[in-house]
This record gives structure tokens, C-alpha cells and sequence, in this order.
């Protein structure tokens, strides 16, 4: 069967119930078409067998009456041909060739029997009548024949019965094997589908770390390893693309930066120093908290998971990582850490593998810190006083900040750090930098609050 002209523009899921279901019908069809012509071919065989077998009976009983001349007795032999209600017309022909007796079913005009000349040597069968002829014989000797005419119009009317009972048949068939391909095309469709959702899932969110189950031997799984290899060198091409781009603008803005900071190769320092107002002091500060808060982040991620079994804290913790790490700058820890974070909040765990990956991008980071000068970082100035009317504003703006935009309140907390440093509430703003920096916006907002009632007794 050919498939329609408009065959490019169906899913590959009608293609397939197409495929199967044409084919079976087409096996169906072929196989009825055999069965019809070999019923066809039997049952005109079963009919000539029947016809022959009453002409032998009415030839063998009515040999001995018909050499006698006896008409009557004759003609009740012949009127056994009445039993088959196919038999329209019969006669027997005496020895001169005459009709020595008929026999007319009634159901149709009488019949002009033919010469005996003209008989039938073999059956015939014509105009919808089958036509056959015995010879009659008394001890080996001819005294007569024997003509019968067969009607093939009850064969005709059963015939149709039968072909109007296949074609209920073909219908039934092809509708049981639609429902049983709609059922069965799941199987082969089902892995299409899921490498589809998996590829699309990966273009949109453009998160080519993620790969294609891969299951089975088949095409399909080919086609699986090699979306894999493709978005396996995406992802090499991307990361390295990267890595060129931030060295570029690193070497840009990097020029007027301290020589400890400018050594720094895993940091990004102009966007941590951008993210702390600008203040190089309050960066330094925040790599050292970042270095103190997270030595362990790889050792408490495997307690959490796999000790303790406590996906949400470790959702938590990883999300503070994220948001720490996108900070100081760490570009690559931020961007494993968020992929990590995506898996997590998808109620995937994290492998062996992710794990000792994210230890070496933290261990290069806190290699950087490790090298910074200690003496800078350390160095505060001397106590002094400071404006609490100043502090209680930027203290009731970051309040607020808190509540509507956690991301715009960096500045505020840089201005809060640096009024408040060698002030007596200079340990306050760092532990509310730290929660800040470990987003317990919570706790930070309780110590805000607190430092707050300390600036009011201060008026």
C-alpha cells in the first residue's frame, strides 16, 4: 500500500500506526483473498461430486427398468433427483435417444432437453446452470443416458453469505489490530519521547551538563549517544568560551587592583568587589568569612545526603553556596554550585562524582584566599565615633531592603560595614554581614533589629 502524499507533514507516532496497521490489513486482505478463491473452487467441486453422485444412483437403479420399458418405475427412480433442491431439470433418454421420462422442479419454466447427441461428454457449467450427463448400462451394455441440469443460484446465495461474513470479519480484524497498534506503538514510542523531553529540557534551560538516558541496544539508544557526545562538546566549548571571556575581562578591569587580588585565578574579583559597593577592605573581608564558613561545604553536602538523609537542609546549604560564591566572583563554583542547586531542587541527589568536583573548584578558591595578604585583611582602624543618627537611617533602609529586595541591599550593608568599622558596633554589622552572606535573612533582620534598639539609646 502506498502511504499518503502529505506523509512528511504526520508525526512519526501516525506514521508508525500507519505502517503496522496497513501492513496488517494488507495481510489480512491477501489472506482472505486466498481462502475466498479456494472456498470458491470447493464448493463448485462439492456440487459437481453431489450432481454425479444422484446421476450414478438414478443411472445404476434405473438401468433394469429402463431395458424393461418400464415408465413408471423409471420414473421414480428419476424423481430422487427432487432431493437435491438444485436439480431444476433431469431425463433419462432410452436407447433410440428419446426421452423416455422427465423430471421439472416447477420453480422454473419447463426445460428443451437437448438432442442426445448434443449431451455433455464432461460437466459444464454455464450461464449460472451446471450441465452432466451418465451413461446408463444393463450388464455392460448401453440402454440409456442420463441428463441432469444443477441451478448454481443457492451456491450464489451462499456464496454471498460467505463473502458478506469475511468482510465483517476483515472489519472486525482490522479494528481489533488498530486498538492493539494504538496500545503496542507505545513501546517504540515511548524512548522517542523521552530523548525529545530531555533534548528540549536541555536547549531551554541551556544546561548542557545534564545527558540522555540511554537504554537498550537500538537505534535509538545510538541516536541517544550521540546527542550526548554533541551536547558533551557544547558544554567543552561553552566552559572554555567562558573561561576566555572572564580572563579577558579580568585583565581589563584588574589593572587597578592590589597586586595579592590581581594574582587571584579563581576569583572574579571586579564583580565581588562591585558586589560590596566598591569597597576592596569589605571584599577582603567577605573572602575571609567565605573561607571560615564553608572550609567543609563537600564534608556537610555528604553528611546531609547521605548520612542524615535531609535533602531539604542540604537544598539549604548548597543554595547559600550559590549565593555566596556568585559574590566574591567564584565564576565557575557559582555556576557548578547553581547546576548542583537545579538538581537538588529537583529532588535528585548528588553522586561521588559531583561532589569531589565541587571540593577541587572550592579548594582553588580557598588556595586564592590562603595567598592574600593576612595583614590587609586583618587591618582595621582605630576606634572611633560615629554618627548613630547615620547608622538607625541605614539601619531602618536595610530593614526595609530586606522585605523587598534582598539583592539590592549589598550596598546598604557595605555603608553600614564601613560607618559602623572601628565603632563599637563594628562586631554587630559583621555578624549581620555573615548572615547576609549565608542569606539567614532571618537571623540577619533579628541582629538588625537589635542593633537598632542599641543606636535608639544611643539618641
Amino acid at each position: 500500500m502506498i502511504m499518503p502524499s502529505n506523509s512528511k507533514k504526520m508525526s512519526i507516532k501516525t506514521k508508525l500506526i500507519l505502517v503496522i496497521f496497513l501492513t496488517s490489513l494488507a495481510v489480512l486482505i491477501l489472506e482472505n483473498i486466498a481462502f475466498i478463491i479456494y472456498e470458491r473452487i470447493h464448493q463448485k467441486e462439492e456440487l459437481v461430486q453431489n450432481i454425479n453422485s444422484y446421476a450414478r444412483i438414478i443411472s445404476t437403479r434405473s438401468a433394469t427398468p429402463l431395458a424393461q420399458r418400464n415408465k413408471n418405475t423409471v420414473q421414480e427412480i428419476l424423481n430422487i433427483a427432487g432431493i437435491e433442491n438444485q436439480i431444476v431439470a433431469a431425463c433419462i433418454y432410452n436407447l433410440q435417444g428419446e426421452i423416455f421420462t422427465r423430471y421439472d422442479s416447477g420453480e422454473e419454466r419447463a426445460f428443451e432437453f437437448p438432442a442426445v447427441e448434443n449431451l455433455p461428454l464432461v460437466t459444464k457449467i454455464e450461464d449460472g446452470y451446471l450441465y452432466l450427463s451418465e451413461p446408463i448400462m444393463e450388464n455392460g451394455v448401453p440402454v440409456g443416458n442420463v441428463f441432469i441440469r444443477a441451478s448454481l443460484r443457492e451456491l450464489n446465495l451462499r456464496w454471498c453469505s460467505f463473502l458478506l461474513y469475511r468482510g465483517l470479519m476483515i472489519l472486525l480484524v482490522s479494528s481489533i489490530t488498530l486498538l492493539i497498534v494504538f496500545r503496542l506503538q507505545r513501546i517504540v514510542l515511548r524512548p522517542i519521547e523521552r530523548l525529545n523531553v530531555m533534548v528540549h529540557a536541555i536547549v531551554v534551560n541551556q544546561n548542557y551538563r545534564m545527558r540522555v538516558d540511554v537504554e537498550g541496544n537500538d537505534v535509538i539508544s545510538s541516536l541517544a549517544h550521540a546527542f550526548n557526545n554533541t551536547f558533551e562538546a557544547i558544554e567543552s566549548r561553552d566552559n572554555a568560551l567562558h573561561h576566555c571571556h572572564e580572563r579577558l575581562v579580568d585583565f581589563e578591569q584588574k589593572i587597578d587592583y592590589p597586586a595579592d587580588l590581581l594574582a587571584l585565578a579563581s576569583l572574579h574579583i571586579a564583580d565581588g568587589i562591585e558586589h560590596n559597593g566598591g569597597n576592596i577592605n569589605a571584599y577582603r573581608k567577605q573572602l575571609r568569612r567565605f573561607r571560615q564558613h564553608f572550609a567543609n561545604a563537600t564534608s556537610e553536602l555528604h553528611r546531609m545526603m547521605f548520612d542524615e538523609q535531609d535533602m531539604l537542609s542540604a537544598t539549604t546549604y548548597c543554595d547559600a553556596l550559590k549565593g555566596v560564591s556568585g559574590n566574591i566572583g567564584a565564576v565557575s563554583l557559582f555556576r557548578f554550585s547553581t547546576t548542583l542547586a537545579s538538581e537538588l531542587h529537583q529532588g535528585n541527589s548528588l553522586n561521588e562524582n559531583d561532589l569531589e568536583r565541587l571540593d577541587c573548584l572550592l579548594k582553588e578558591v580557598f588556595q586564592d584566599i590562603d595567598s592574600l595578604d593576612i595583614e590587609q585583611v586583618e587591618h582595621s582602624p582605630e576606634k572611633r565615633d560615629v554618627s548613630p543618627t547615620q547608622l538607625a537611617a541605614i539601619t531602618k533602609e536595610l530593614l526595609i531592603m530586606l522585605e523587598q529586595d534582598l539583592g539590592a541591599s549589598e550596598k546598604l550593608l557595605t555603608q553600614l560595614c564601613e560607618l559602623a568599622e572601628g565603632s563599637e558596633f563594628e562586631p554587630i554589622t559583621e555578624a549581620i554581614a555573615v548572615q547576609l552572606d549565608e542569606f539567614n535573612v532571618e537571623q540577619a533582620t533579628f541582629l538588625l533589629m537589635d542593633l537598632q534598639q542599641h543606636l535608639l539609646k544611643k539618641f
